[in-house]
């Protein structure tokens, strides 16, 4: 098969949508859960994840971990990220992922509200 240029035809808006149906379905029937946690690393795709999972599951039910090591540029962490997190208006935290520090908090449990969307829903 080859490539054709009309195989970059899509309806992106329906696409969307339809990513956003799975994932509702997938959050809320098959896992049980009241929202999902999102890595926001502060690049489109990133970005794009945590816009579709705000609009299908509400963005108080979004929680967003920024999680940056010592590779991280000042662009990544300032730039890209926070304009998404202002945008959306959804909770986001700052885990360090350098050593240590997560295993010795307990995340996720040590987080409470990315725990509260993680945990089933009542039956």
């Amino acid at each position: 098969m080859q490539f054709s240029v009309d195989s970059l035809d899509i309806d992106v808006t329906g696409e969307i949508a339809a990513i956003g149906t799975a994932i509702r379905d997938t959050v809320q029937q098959t896992l049980r859960r009241r929202g999902a946690v999102v890595a926001v690393s502060g690049g489109i795709d990133s970005a794009l994840v945590a816009a579709i999972a705000c609009d299908a599951l509400g963005a108080e039910n979004v929680y967003g971990v920024r999680m940056p090591s010592e590779y991280s540029s000042e662009h990544s962490l300032a730039d890209a990220a926070e304009s998404v997190m202002e945008s959306l208006t959804f909770a986001v935290t700052i885990e360090p992922a350098t050593g240590n520090s997560m295993a010795s908090r307990g995340v996720p449990v040590a987080n409470r509200a990315a725990w509260r969307l993680a945990k089933p829903m009542p039956s």
